[in-house]
């Protein structure tokens, strides 16, 4: 592998991870935000999950690995963490 290709994927795979915690820290924020207003924190919790699988799904399609797979494992993944995070905001 070349030396500019490394150093392309380095900085391709930093800036998608960056995108990717920037958007978890907003919507933990919001979470706090929100902190009295559940139905507001399950919206936010929606929308986490929501844009958690197209994050996964435009990531791979860059990589040139994206596969039926691949995306239904995002959206699995993030079907079962907001439903679990719904689950728990609803009994606090």
């Amino acid at each position: 592998m070349k030396k500019h290709h490394r150093i392309h994927k380095i900085i391709h795979h930093g800036t998608d991870f960056s995108i990717l915690l920037i958007l978890f820290f907003l919507g933990f924020g919001a979470l706090l935000f929100y902190q009295h207003q559940v139905d507001r924190q399950i919206l936010v919790a929606v929308l986490m999950s929501v844009l958690y699988a197209l994050w996964g799904v435009i990531h791979h399609y860059h990589e040139g690995n994206l596969t039926f797979e691949v995306g239904l494992e995002y959206i699995g993944v993030a079907s079962l963490v907001g439903f679990i995070l719904i689950i728990f905001l609803l009994r606090a």
